[in-house]
């Protein structure tokens, strides 16, 4: 996709696009559970708390390797990297999720409540 507008002999071509990969945040596996769990019971998914953790796993150390990946792919591209994985891991002083916990309304909303910690945050 970079490639698409970046290769002069493309017909997306475009030099003047500026092009920055994001992380994704952390992953909080105890707040998603219990997100998920919520979510699934209310909406009528499930009728049990086991019933409705099946399927619902995600971990933490996939989404650090895809943070990883975005940051080595950026590079090898020469792109901009916008690194929000490892600026709240160090603005929360380390990947504790009661520490991280606070900068998230929810598990798939976690930009809003950070949105003010990010001038703390060297995005290289």
């Amino acid at each position: 996709m970079i490639a698409l507008l970046t290769c002069p002999t493309s017909t997306y071509y475009s030099p003047s696009t500026k092009i920055a990969l994001i992380t994704p945040p952390p992953f909080l596996e105890n707040m998603w559970r219990a997100q998920h769990v919520a979510w699934a019971l209310r909406e009528g998914r499930a009728t049990t708390e086991a019933e409705a953790v099946y399927g619902c796993e995600r971990f933490s150390a996939v989404t650090q390797e895809y943070a990883s990946s975005c940051k080595h792919v950026a590079k090898d591209m020469e792109v901009e990297c916008i690194d929000i994985h490892s600026g709240m891991i160090k603005v929360a002083g380390g990947f504790v999720e009661s520490r991280l916990e606070k900068y998230y309304t929810s598990v798939f909303i976690p930009w809003v409540a950070f949105a003010a910690h990010t001038a703390e945050m060297d995005y290289t």
